[in-house]
């Protein structure tokens, strides 16, 4: 019975964390996509320098539409070519929740009014939920 109502509770703490995080990264969202239309890398990294303050994040990186990074920063140390090694990984929580979550927001502006947005660019989130 304890088991059923630690998963249930980890499950709704899993659940508000993925909110909270949700509108953090909405409320970014509008200064990541004004920084890569202007192209203009010190608000890229003042967006990227926001982000750090939480600990949810494991990697941000905001990229222009070529692809080239303009600001980034990883608390995930390289172990060898596209490996990564963090040390909140836990075998056990991996069975009942990711242990990292790969997010890709595409950054848009209306450039003309009778057109759609725009995709200028991505940001691209990795969360970790063990340490959330």
């Amino acid at each position: 019975m304890a088991f059923l109502q630690t998963f249930f509770d980890f499950k709704q703490r899993q659940a508000e964390v993925k909110q909270t995080i949700d509108v953090i990264v909405e409320s970014s969202k509008a200064s990541a996509s004004n920084a890569v239309y202007l192209l203009e890398t010190n608000i890229a990294q003042q967006v990227i320098d926001g982000l750090y303050y939480f600990d949810y994040f494991s990697h941000v990186s905001i990229k222009d539409d070529h692809g080239n990074t303009m600001a980034s920063f990883s608390r995930q140390d390289k172990i060898g070519e596209n490996v990564s090694l963090n040390t909140s990984y836990n075998p056990v929580l991996s069975i009942f929740a990711p242990n990292f979550d790969t997010q890709t927001i595409f950054l848009t502006k209306k450039l003309n009014e009778d057109e759609p947005e725009a995709v200028l660019g991505e940001m691209v989130i990795v969360v970790d939920y063990h340490i959330a």
